[in-house]
C-alpha cells in the first residue's frame, strides 16, 4: 500500500492528521494500540472538543467525496492485506469498499458525527486502519482538509470505546 507507511508508526500514532498535516493533539487521555497477540504497538491521544473544532475549522467545506471514495475503493485489497498482517481484527476489502461506499452516499466516515464530511474517529482498535486510510490520502495528494483523522473518543463517547 505505502512504502514505509510503518516505520514511523509510533509517532504517527500519537498525532492527528489536520489540514493536510500531522499535528499534536491538544489533549492527553492516552488509549493503548494493541496488534496480533496482543502486542503492544503503540498509544494513541484521544481526541477533545478542541481537536475536534480545530479539524473541523481546517476541513474543505465541500471535499471532493468521488475522490477519497476512488482511492480506497482501488487500494481496498492492499489495504486490506497490509492490517490483516498486523491485526487480528482488521478489516476485509469488502469492510473497506463498504465505508468507501458509505462515504461516496452520505458524506461521511462515521454515524457518531454524521454532519463532518471530512472526519475519522476511530477508537483505538481501530486506529491503525484509520492511520492508513489517512496516510493513503497524504500520499494521494488530496487537497489539505479533504480527510482529518482524530483518534476517539471524545469526552462524550469514552463509554462507545472499553
Amino acid at each position: 500500500m505505502l512504502d514505509g507507511w510503518l516505520d514511523d508508526l509510533p509517532e504517527r500514532l500519537l498525532t492527528h492528521y489536520v489540514g493536510g498535516a500531522w499535528r499534536a493533539p491538544l489533549g492527553g487521555q492516552m488509549r493503548t494500540v494493541q496488534g496480533l497477540g496482543g502486542r503492544v504497538l503503540g498509544q494513541v491521544v484521544c481526541a477533545t472538543q478542541a481537536d475536534l473544532a480545530r479539524a473541523q475549522a481546517a476541513s474543505l467545506p465541500n471535499p471532493d467525496r468521488a475522490a477519497l471514495a476512488g482511492l480506497l475503493r482501488n487500494n481496498a485489497a492492499r489495504l486490506a492485506q497490509d492490517l490483516g498482517g498486523l491485526i487480528a481484527t482488521g478489516p476485509d476489502a469488502g469492510a473497506i469498499v463498504a465505508l468507501a461506499d458509505r462515504y461516496a452516499a452520505t458524506g461521511s466516515f462515521t454515524p457518531i458525527l454524521p454532519h463532518d464530511a471530512t472526519l475519522l474517529l476511530p477508537t483505538a482498535r481501530d486506529a491503525l486502519t484509520g492511520l492508513a486510510i489517512a496516510r493513503l490520502a497524504q500520499a494521494a495528494g488530496l487537497p489539505a482538509g479533504s480527510i482529518a483523522l482524530l483518534h476517539a473518543p471524545l469526552e462524550d463517547q469514552i463509554k462507545r470505546d472499553p
